[in-house]
């Protein structure tokens, strides 16, 4: 009796370890990937943002030290959101993450161009060229760039509700095999 009792009361004792150590694991791979994820690309989004308006401000100024001051800027901005996508790569889990990655770096490449191309046409003072490219031709792979910026967003804020989901099972099942523990 006495034995079969204390050998439960291990058992359960063991589960109830066990979903504790599930639950740290989960708890660690929430922050450090998801929380920091979510870091990252909202620091991109804020740096996408800051660039459109630096590329305004490119095609806006007549003066050229003023042009290459916002030219300077945006590339500050871009070289620190390229600093962010290399530690956001490193949090790529699984290849479900890896291949949402690899379509945000396709869409970032048609961005690429079209800033590079409003960067040029502002060196030139080529307003006209420029209002016409970004109110035309640009206005497609700038939307798809941020539209994939928010979709990673979106993606790391599920993935995160998920695993706090999955955290709270395993606290309940922890606390149960508690529960059993005290009252055996």
């Amino acid at each position: 009796g006495f034995l079969f009792v204390a050998l439960m009361c291990c058992l359960i004792g063991a589960v109830g370890m066990v979903s504790i150590k599930a639950i740290t694991e989960r708890s660690d791979g929430l922050y450090n990937n998801q929380v920091q994820g979510m870091r990252l690309m909202s620091d991109i989004l804020t740096r996408f943002q800051l660039i459109r308006v630096k590329l305004r401000d490119v095609v806006l100024a007549n003066d050229p030290v003023a042009i290459e001051a916002k030219i300077n800027d945006i590339k500050v901005a871009t070289d620190t959101a390229l600093m962010d996508l290399e530690q956001f790569k490193k949090l790529q889990a699984d290849k479900h993450d890896s291949d949402l990655f690899a379509a945000f770096m396709e869409a970032r490449a048609g961005y690429v161009k079209v800033r590079d191309s409003i960067v040029n046409l502002g060196r030139r003072n080529d307003d006209k060229v420029a209002w016409a490219y970004i109110q035309g031709t640009a206005v497609p792979p700038v939307a798809v760039y941020g539209a994939t910026i928010q979709s990673m967003l979106n993606y790391m804020v599920d993935k995160a509700r998920k695993s706090y989901e999955e955290s709270r099972e395993l606290e309940s099942r922890a606390t149960l095999a508690m529960g059993i523990l005290l009252v055996v």
